[in-house]
């Protein structure tokens, strides 16, 4: 009867470590490949995304594909010509439907600039984005200190 027992808890300890294994490597799978897709445009977003983790996927999705450029080089100094030259020729070369494409990304990037500027003041340690709930509370907070400041 021990011998039983003890087979039957071999048994169990082995099969939940083949579906901690498969979940583990269900998590590693379902994770995008930042240097493949661009996962920040989606995490902008999302207001459960980790900000941290939004900077890593812009930065690597951007070590292996072209960043556009912005509007704001109107100053281009003279070591940058070079690659404004450069720029010229390899938007020369796009179809129009690749041209839409990269507009499209240089949009996206600009939202992606603009959303680390407001969020920066609410990202707490770990990479979290205080909620709105979390930000109107706080300065519902402010505001009563200001008040009783004022008595």
């Amino acid at each position: 009867m021990k011998t039983k027992h003890n087979i039957y808890l071999l048994f169990s300890i082995a099969l939940l470590m083949l579906s901690i294994k498969v979940t583990a490597q269900k998590n590693v799978d379902s994770m995008p490949d930042y240097s493949k897709v661009p996962a920040w445009i989606n995490m902008i977003d999302n207001p459960q995304a980790n900000y941290y983790e939004a900077i890593k996927a812009f930065d690597t999705y951007f070590k292996f594909h072209k960043k556009p450029k912005d509007e704001d080089d109107s100053q281009i100094k003279e070591k940058d010509k070079e690659d404004n030259d450069a720029d010229e020729e390899y938007l020369k070369s796009l179809t129009q439907e690749e041209l839409n494409q990269y507009a499209l990304l240089k949009y996206q990037v600009k939202r992606f600039e603009n959303w680390i500027r407001e969020m920066k003041p609410f990202v707490q340690e770990d990479g979290r984005i205080l909620t709105d709930a979390e930000r109107a509370a706080i300065w519902t907070k402010q505001q009563e200190e200001i008040k009783n400041q004022h008595k």
